[in-house]
């Protein structure tokens, strides 16, 4: 029989239908609560309109049927508020599976005895047919009362967690979504006591889905006016209230739902001022902020300045990847004392340019009246010479006069090295690098052949003296030389330039000795200072040839540091005519 209570029952259940779809579907959640809140308005439909349905039946079959409907939804009602609640109040972090297991028992068993008539819930079950309309009536099971009990138990739990959860909050918003919620939780409790108590207007009518009616339009009323299930408080967790990064959060609307102290102070703004403000009203300070919004890259910070302070802000999407955001979250970082901080160490830096030049300027005079005094040593010794000396003394003269080429070799070697690093890295010419290292060189009768193919190296501009000094090491060292021979090679691992001689080579175990500052029969510079220039740019040297055969070094140029030439040309040898003595 279709009266006015089961069409306010139908139109509720469409009501509360069309809330599951629109929380499940179209707000996208992020939040744990999600699943729950949709579960529980599903479990409310069913139960409202299996109540509708239920008295507008007229045969005990239908009647008895629409009640297990009812079931369906009513017995994992409880576990369902209390879930929503865990988390709205963001406790789900304790809802292990074994306690959702376990809080699970009592739902299953009870839609179990339904399901089954079984007498522990309903001992028996017969119709009313006295009011206007006939009526399910039953007797309850010892079962009924646990059930009851759970519900019970869950509707206190889950009001006390909602009270706590007023009292934590800060922002109005959020105290008005947790009214909300609880006016939404407290009246079907209400109604379900008044229907156990006997005190329903109409004998035997439960009142509870009507009550149901009024978490409905609570839930409408939140979800539309307070953005409930949108973005909960789960925010206000002292964590984010005391982090020095600040938090914003946005919805789709570009509405501020949440912003911590950090980002409070950052806008400029009092505690709880900027909630539910449009964002774009918050840009006193920063114009810049809904361009920032509407792009959404997370990982990319952009930079703001606003007076002597300095921002990075950056935009984090609140959703699943490819689908349209629910909102954002807007981090935003006071770089206010790591810009001070650069810009003390660029004025340092900067005063340090100045004492370095200051340096190179004084080391760059004594150099040059170390080289003079070192003229008129020679000088002197020159007459010494002239002037006719014993055996004895030619001896000691000869001994000051390797001293003083020591010497000289020794500032050499300083200017060479003052040099290494200060001048950026350039493309250089590999094929025209021995022709000038060779003009540096007293070369004596030592041929040198050039194979290097036509490759640009990027190199510290000292490179030409890293092949000098491989041609002065075996001109000076390799006894027998007669001939040296450049060439390349390249590989997946790099570009690989090869030094070879026909002199005496280097011993096993001299082949890395000969690199160490200090070693060898000269200066025991030039080696080390070779390897010195390379490691700028990422080279390195190594001595591969065998002893008796011939000196071997291998320059290794990592990939991405050298380049074909602009103009291939074919790899011909070229002899270079040595440059004689003196």
């Amino acid at each position: 029989m279709i009266t006015g209570y089961s069409v306010f029952l139908i139109v509720t259940a469409i009501i509360t239908t069309f809330l599951a779809v629109y929380t499940g579907r179209h707000r996208r959640q992020v939040l744990s609560s999600a699943t729950g809140t949709v579960l529980l308005l599903v479990a409310i439909t069913l139960y409202i309109g299996g109540y509708g349905m239920e008295l507008i039946s007229t045969d005990p079959a239908g009647m008895l049927f629409w009640r297990m409907v009812e079931y369906v939804g009513i017995a994992p009602i409880p576990l369902l508020l209390l879930i929503m609640v865990l988390g709205y109040t963001d406790r789900t972090r304790h809802f292990s599976p074994a306690i959702l297991a376990l809080l699970s028992i009592i739902p299953v068993i009870t839609l179990v005895l339904v399901l089954t008539q079984n007498p522990l819930h309903y001992q028996t079950i017969g119709i009313d047919t006295s009011e206007p309309f006939p009526q399910l009536v039953f007797t309850p099971g010892p079962w009924y009362y646990v059930n009851s009990g759970y519900l019970f138990i869950s509707q206190l739990v889950g009001t006390m967690l909602l009270v706590g959860a007023y009292r934590r909050s800060t922002r109005p918003l959020y105290k008005r979504q947790v009214r909300i919620m609880g006016i939404g939780m407290v009246a079907p409790f209400i109604a379900f006591i008044l229907y156990l108590a006997g005190l329903s207007p109409v004998p035997h009518m439960d009142l509870t889905p009507f009550a149901l009616f009024i978490t409905a339009v609570a839930s409408t009323i939140g979800i539309f006016s307070f953005r409930l299930f949108d973005l909960t408080p789960f925010a206000h967790s002292v964590i984010l209230q005391r982090i020095p990064v600040g938090v914003m959060v946005v919805d789709d609307l570009e509405r501020v739902t949440e912003a911590n102290p950090a980002a409070e102070a950052a806008f400029g703004l009092a505690p709880g001022d900027g909630i539910g403000r449009p964002a774009a009203a918050l840009t006193d300070r920063f114009p810049e902020l809904p361009g920032i919004l509407r792009r959404v890259r997370p990982g990319v910070e952009e930079e703001v300045r606003h007076d002597d302070q300095h921002f990075t802000f950056e935009v984090v999407p609140l959703g699943d990847e490819g689908e349209q955001p629910a909102g954002s979250v807007l981090l935003i970082r006071d770089i206010t004392l790591w810009r001070q901080a650069e810009e003390s160490l660029r004025r340092r830096t900067d005063e340090l340019e100045v004492a370095n030049r200051q340096l190179e300027l004084i080391s760059a005079i004594t150099r040059h009246d170390i080289s003079n005094q070192l003229v008129v040593v020679d000088g002197y010794l020159d007459l010494l010479h002239e002037d006719g000396m014993t055996t004895p003394q030619a001896g000691v003269v000869e001994q000051v006069q390797n001293a003083t080429d020591r010497v000289g070799r020794i500032v050499t070697f300083m200017r060479d090295y003052q040099a290494i690093g200060t001048s950026a890295p350039v493309w250089t010419d590999l094929r025209s690098l021995p022709g000038k290292a060779a003009a540096e060189v007293a070369l004596g009768k030592v041929r040198i052949s050039n194979l290097l193919p036509d490759i640009e190296v990027l190199a510290d501009p000292l490179l030409e003296k890293v092949i000098a000094t491989l041609f002065e090491n075996a001109v000076r060292h390799g006894g027998r030389v007669t001939k040296i021979l450049l060439s390349a090679r390249t590989s997946p691992a790099g570009l690989t330039i090869v030094c070879e001689d026909d002199g005496v080579g280097v011993a096993e175990d001299r082949k890395e000795r000969i690199f160490e500052r200090g070693y060898g029969s000269n200066t025991g510079l030039g080696l080390f200072l070779a390897r010195e220039i390379l490691s700028i740019t990422g080279m390195t040297i190594a001595e591969t040839g065998i002893p008796g055969v011939g000196a071997q070094f291998e320059i290794r140029v990592p990939p991405g540091r050298y380049r074909h030439g602009s103009v291939p040309k074919e790899i011909t040898e070229r002899v270079l005519t040595p440059r004689p003595d003196g």
